[in-house]
């Protein structure tokens, strides 16, 4: 089994081609330079459902070149999108001390939605005759 990479430039394909029939025709282009670039027959290229749907979403407007993976196996070519980063696997944190959630009703769910006001407090100015007093209760 084979595996290759391929970039194929669809914009001096579609260009030329109206803007109703592109949809239709963009597959068939690309089946046909993977036929000639494999030197097989475009009846035993085989385009993946997930990249033909991603092709007629954002290839056919952008016309960006297109990037795919070719499968070879058996005399049939299998196309699949190339995709540049890696998938990352999720890493999950060790495991920690989870705080209950509390329970929302229907009630706190439903108050009025508080303002960003906040009112700056001074602190408490005690008169200093009050704090001789407390100094001599407590002795």
């Amino acid at each position: 089994m084979a595996n290759r990479l391929l970039t194929i430039n669809i914009r001096q394909y579609l260009a030329s081609q109206p803007r109703r029939k592109r949809p239709a025709r963009i597959s068939r282009f690309i089946r046909e330079r993977i036929a000639q670039q494999t030197n097989m027959t475009s009846d035993n290229i085989i385009i993946t459902q997930a990249l033909n749907s991603i092709i007629q979403k954002q290839y056919v407007k952008k016309m960006i070149p297109l990037k795919v993976n070719i499968s070879i196996d058996k005399g049939k070519a299998t196309v699949t999108a190339f995709s540049d980063a890696p998938k990352k696997e999720e890493v999950k944190p060790a495991a920690t001390k989870a705080t209950p959630a509390k329970p929302t009703t229907a009630a706190t769910t439903a108050k009025a939605p508080a303002t960003n006001v906040t009112k700056k407090t001074e602190p408490k100015k005690v008169d200093a005759s009050k704090q001789k007093d407390v100094k001599d209760s407590k002795q």
